[in-house]
């Protein structure tokens, strides 16, 4: 049964006070671990809500669960604000 299926995808993510420095710190995060070129794009990032809109259209299409992408050394920044993401794509959908 297709509808069964658990859909899961795999994104980058990165939570900074801006997109310009989420996207900074993924810059670092490539330069240190030199991902494939189809792994090293940065999803999702910015502030919490931010990364909620981003993610929002893979939840849309039906994926059941974002998985975020970490390396070491972990992103203590990003992993401490998940839940205000979580909060904030659960808003969005009431």
């Amino acid at each position: 049964d297709v509808g069964s299926i658990a859909r899961q995808v795999y994104l980058n993510v990165v939570i900074r006070p801006s997109r310009a420095a989420a996207a900074e710190a993924w810059r670092a995060v490539v330069a240190t671990h030199a991902p494939l070129p189809e792994e090293s794009a940065l999803h999702a990032g910015g502030m919490p809500a931010e990364v909620a809109a981003d993610v929002r259209p893979w939840l849309d299409a039906g994926v059941d669960e974002i998985v975020a992408v970490f390396r070491s050394p972990w992103d203590l920044a990003t992993i401490e604000r998940l839940p205000e993401v979580r909060g904030a794509l659960s808003l969005d959908r009431s």
